[in-house]
């Protein structure tokens, strides 16, 4: 064995490790064995039929109809199979654009019922003494508005409903794509990803959801041409970061060629998202090669939060807990280097000392200048909080109330210039006026009125509150404008509302948004809550879960 390497054998078989139990987990039962004879397409007088009834299933069946649809068609084991999952994905897409329209238009019909509502107040106020007559019509106009405003509402709600559906349905359609490619005779496959390519990637009208899913599609099959695909979508300048990213970290994951190479030549990119996946990369190479650059990458000054991934992955790569600071690493590797021995496997990372800039919220520092606060104003947040000297806890106080203190203290450790956004979510989220903001008096004068303003009620709806927050940061919908790379997120409580109060299915979803962008969420515990789900929503994402 190489001094430094970890021996061939060892590598390989944490390789297919890697690899076995995502697929594992990706495919149902009966696809397991991709190499099996293939099942039903022995009668060939039904499969014409078959496809048939997939296309008519595909264009008005049911939810469950359509996913039954899908996964009964993976059977039949051809290149039609292919161009059928294809078309499928395209009728579902095009549902997907028609109900985000159909939201559009009836929350501009919504704002402008609002209007007049206020309209109709303030010429009411205007007249003081009013007769019965006015008081009848004016009460008939608003009830006639507030009718229209829940009929609004409804179909809002029923157009968001189709979304998920659709979103779940395209998720489906991308894992029968992954079946086919996995089942499908060797020499047809490079045609099949050509079609895939063609359908999933149409030029500039493909969307980052389209792009992300054909990524999602070929991750894991270990076919000719496949790492190639997933490789060209690195270095294309045009590419939307998150892709390109995203294309770097599974090449890693896959050990592809020249993927180290790669990653180096993303630490200077001018993009955080770039720089995040290259450092990302080299952690899981798992390499004695990766860590020269990562200390080098730790001399430049302009990091903020890419300091504290550097050293994550240096203490990652060689089991060492040095600062985020480029000297005492490499004091301590011009030392070591001539006897150094490459850890087997990567190693635990411990929590950062030292950090002296950025944001500092419930005792969680980080070098970050663009952060977005998530906390929760559920009725159990005006519940007294627990008399704890460590928590700092005032005769009376709530749990809200402490919150305000810490939030209004975080904003003072927040450097000019850098941005940030607040979120409070209840049964409902509610964003802070003007989005991500930079960060000046201003602003943070702004914030505190808008966290200071609310009270605490109702339940506490988790997925809804950290899917807003994802879109904020620019996990999904168009190229991320918005410079959020840190989430504060805090919750007294356990998921009791919205589209999904399973931890497991939040986890799901927070994972497949950071596969694409690099973000980091540290989570705060108060009161009664859910410290499994907590610390692994953290752990998850590079974070940190404190409880208080």
């Amino acid at each position: 064995m190489s001094r430094g390497r970890p021996r061939p054998f060892d590598a390989g078989a944490r390789g297919r490790r890697r690899w076995v139990v995502p697929l594992l987990a990706l495919l149902p039962l009966r696809h397991v064995a991709p190499f099996a004879p293939p099942a039903a397409a022995a009668d060939d007088a039904s499969v014409p039929a078959r496809f048939e009834r997939f296309r008519a299933t595909t264009r008005s069946g049911s939810f469950a109809e359509r996913l039954l649809a899908l996964e009964r068609l993976v059977d039949v084991v051809e290149l039609r199979t292919v161009d059928a999952v294809l078309w499928a994905g395209l009728v579902f897409r095009d549902e997907n654009a028609s109900h985000g329209v159909q939201i559009a238009k009836d929350e501009a019909l919504d704002r402008a019922t609002a209007a007049d509502i206020e309209r109709v107040e303030r010429v009411y106020e205007k007249l003081g003494s009013v007769s019965a007559t006015q008081y009848e019509r004016r009460m008939k106009e608003r009830a006639r508005l507030d009718q229209r405003r829940r009929e609004l509402a409804l179909s809002i709600e029923a157009s968001r409903t189709a979304i998920g559906r659709l979103g779940r349905l395209l998720d489906r359609t991308r894992d029968a794509l992954t079946r086919t490619f996995l089942r499908l005779p060797a020499d047809a496959c490079l045609d099949a990803l050509d079609r895939a390519r063609a359908s999933w990637l149409r030029g500039p009208s493909a969307g980052y959801e389209d792009k992300r899913r054909y990524l999602d599609a070929i991750a894991w099959v270990r076919r000719p041409g496949f790492d190639e695909a997933i490789s060209s979508r690195i270095g294309d300048p045009l590419e939307d970061v998150r892709i390109r990213g995203a294309a770097l970290t599974l090449r890693a994951e896959r050990r592809g060629d020249g993927v180290f190479g790669q990653a180096v030549a993303l630490l200077p990119a001018p993009s955080w998202v770039l720089e995040a996946s290259a450092i990302e990369a080299l952690r899981l190479l798992h390499d004695i090669g990766c860590i020269d650059p990562l200390i080098g990458y730790l001399g430049r000054d302009d990091l903020g939060r890419l300091r504290e991934d550097a050293r994550r992955a240096l203490c990652s790569l060689t089991g060492e807990a040095h600062g985020p600071y480029r000297e005492p690493w490499q004091r301590w590797w011009n030392e070591a280097r001539p006897d150094f021995e490459m850890p087997r496997s990567p190693m635990p990372v411990a929590p950062p000392g030292g950090v002296d800039a950025g944001a500092a919220f419930y005792g969680i520092t980080t070098f970050s200048r663009h952060v977005l606060f998530v906390l929760d104003v559920s009725s159990s947040m005006a519940a007294p909080a627990a008399a704890t000297p460590a928590a700092g806890t005032r005769s009376g106080e709530s749990k809200f109330d402490i919150a305000r203190r810490e939030f209004a203290a975080a904003l003072g450790t927040l450097d000019d210039g850098g941005t940030f956004g607040v979120l409070l979510f209840h049964d409902d989220v509610t964003e802070m006026p003007g989005g991500v903001v930079r960060t000046e008096a201003n602003s943070r004068a702004r914030a505190r009125t808008f966290v200071t303003s609310v009270e605490p009620t109702g339940a506490t709806n988790v997925i809804d509150a950290l899917e807003r927050a994802l879109a904020m940061a620019g996990a999904s919908g168009n190229a991320p404008k918005a410079a959020i790379d840190t989430i504060f997120f805090l919750t007294d409580g356990r998921p009791s509302a919205g589209a999904s109060v399973d931890p497991a299915v939040i986890l799901d979803a927070v994972a497949r948004h950071r596969r694409a962008l690099p973000f980091v969420i540290h989570a705060v515990g108060v009161g009664d809550h859910d410290p499994d789900f907590l610390r692994r929503l953290a752990e998850s994402t590079g974070g940190r879960y404190v409880t208080r």
